[in-house]
């Protein structure tokens, strides 16, 4: 079995959604909130291969050539939002171009395996300082995204981010000095440095043998939620019989 953080938060969110996207291989529509989460992304990730100091206009550059117009409902929405997304890499660069340094690695696969389920990831950036490794992932949404009631750890992206932890571990063969999450966005700007200890490993690896056995049992339920309102299957949902 191979699993990711995305797989196992689906299943967590919907156990029938997981069926619908990872089994029969329904597509799921462009979203515009996705969009702009992964021209971000690939933004930042190509301006810290630059070597110091980079000007702004070489990461406006960037942005404009990785910009994603999928899933925007008209060309305003889309303006509306390549501005937002200017004005966070404008805040970004004036609070970090003094500190700046070149990655050491940018949308780094790690890989994780436990028992036989390999667990694999991509990492944002890590950056390295002497023999020391840190783990910056970004997130342009809000820090409220993941929620205890799908069964993550908690709200603070910990699941994804143990796995990380341990994924890192394994490929490394030591454990990164920091792990942040850095928050984007016009209304909050901000690192978050996570801890992790021997309870939230083990409650993660808990929740991957858990999700991976009910996977492996064809255990497909429809799981109601708050996520329901957001879903590409709405329609499919209401008809399944099982």
């Amino acid at each position: 079995m191979k699993l990711s953080f995305s797989k196992i938060r689906t299943y967590l969110e919907c156990p029938l959604k997981y069926y619908f996207i990872y089994i029969l291989n329904f597509k799921t529509k462009p979203k515009s909130y996705l969009s702009f989460g992964k021209t971000i992304h690939s933004t930042l990730s190509e301006f810290h291969k630059l070597e110091p100091y980079p000007s702004f206009d070489d990461l406006r550059k960037i942005y404009e050539e990785k910009w994603i117009n999928e899933g925007f409902l008209d060309k305003e929405e889309e303006e509306k939002e390549y501005k937002k997304g200017l004005l966070i890499l404008k805040n970004y660069y004036s609070k970090n171009i003094f500190n700046y340094n070149k990655a050491y690695m940018v949308e780094k696969e790690v890989i994780y395996k436990i028992k036989d389920i390999l667990i694999t990831g991509f990492v944002d950036r890590i950056d390295k300082f002497n023999d020391e490794y840190e783990i910056i992932e970004y997130k342009t949404g809000k820090n409220s995204i993941e929620y205890n009631s799908i069964g993550l750890i908690d709200g603070n992206n910990i699941l994804q981010m143990s796995i990380y932890y341990l994924a890192f571990k394994y490929q490394f063969k030591k454990y990164p000095k920091n792990i942040i999450i850095y928050y984007l966005s016009l209304d909050k700007d901000e690192k978050i440095y996570l801890n992790f200890n021997n309870n939230i490993s083990k409650e993660t690896v808990k929740t991957i043998l858990n999700v991976n056995n009910k996977i492996l049992n064809n255990n497909f339920y429809k799981k109601e939620n708050e996520f329901c309102k957001y879903c590409d299957f709405i329609k499919e949902c209401k008809e399944w019989k099982r």
